[in-house]
């Protein structure tokens, strides 16, 4: 599970997963869309990029998070052999191609909405 130590079961570990859980599954949309893959292939990738959220991931996590967008309809699974083992390989779909191509103008307002919120809590 998506974690951070000294935070675990307190609000800001729970705001920390969620955001975390969120970020994660706009990577794995974005990664899928540039190339059809596989969940184990996505965590090295992830860890390659030495991103600072890529530290609290694991392998499980992909796994889920993989099964989650599937589920919800962003990616789809073909069952593919390779080496005698069968393997899940993930393609986007076109309602995870929205997602994929809006995430920029989502990540602008995510901000906004953000400041907004912060610039109200302290003028009080």
């Amino acid at each position: 599970m998506i974690s951070r130590k000294g935070t675990k079961g307190t609000l800001l570990s729970h705001i920390d997963r969620s955001m975390a859980r969120g970020i994660m599954k706009t990577i794995i949309l974005s990664y899928i869309g540039h190339h059809k893959t596989y969940p184990y292939a996505l965590l090295k990738s992830i860890r390659a990029h030495n991103s600072p959220i890529a530290r609290f991931v694991s392998k499980s996590d992909v796994y889920n998070m993989t099964a989650v967008l599937e589920k919800e309809g962003y990616i789809r699974s073909k069952k593919d052999i390779k080496g005698g083992k069968a393997q899940k390989i993930y393609t986007i779909t076109g309602k995870g191609k929205t997602v994929v191509k809006n995430r920029d103008l989502l990540i602008k307002r995510m901000a906004i909405e953000m400041k907004r919120m912060l610039k109200e809590e302290f003028n009080e």
